[in-house]
């Protein structure tokens, strides 16, 4: 399963136009400690009843040197309560010299203003062209909101099928808090 990183940044946004944004972030993970730079540029465009979206980053970390990400994504409303989403990605990582592709697609029903429910199903293959940890996997995400528009509880059961464990299930299960604060608006 894939391990989020706790980190704190400050964001300076060079360009925030309705289709197109460009942001400089300076930070640091926290666990380890690892200072960061990343620049970030995004663009969408509307064509039919589809949502198109690329980002481009590039990032860079004491420990993790340079590391590049390219995503491209297209969000369908199936209906005014479902969302289908697929997400194309690629990742290059400096210090392995190692490329990630990786393809999701995910199902979002909004049950109502205050819980929403994800599902998903995705494969990465790190090490392309010779992949050595492909993983596949499936998950189910509701999302509660506790209080107001900031504070969220989301619970996430989650069945990988790893190369590594030759295709073997690996269950977990995540718990998370998640507080946003100031304005925020998606990439």
């Amino acid at each position: 399963a894939e391990n989020p990183e706790a980190e704190t940044a400050v964001r300076y946004l060079f360009l925030d136009l309705h289709n197109y944004k460009v942001h400089l972030d300076g930070g640091m993970a926290l666990d380890p400690f690892n200072p960061f730079l990343r620049l970030r540029g995004s663009m969408k465009f509307p064509l039919g009843k589809t949502l198109y979206q690329f980002r481009e980053t590039v990032k860079y970390s004491i420990e993790d040197d340079f590391w590049e990400s390219t995503v491209f994504q297209w969000d369908r409303r199936l209906t005014p309560d479902w969302l289908f989403r697929s997400v194309s990605s690629v990742t290059w990582e400096s210090s392995t010299n190692n490329v990630t592709p990786k393809q999701v697609f995910q199902l979002y029903d909004e049950i109502d203003p205050k819980r929403a429910l994800k599902m998903e199903i995705g494969g990465s293959w790190p090490g392309t062209p010779r992949p050595t940890e492909i993983n596949y996997w499936t998950s189910a995400s509701y999302r509660q909101r506790i209080y107001r528009d900031w504070l969220f509880l989301e619970m996430t059961p989650r069945v990988d099928f790893p190369e590594q464990n030759d295709y073997s299930t690996v269950y977990s299960f995540t718990l998370m808090f998640i507080a946003l604060f100031g304005q925020w608006n998606a990439p």
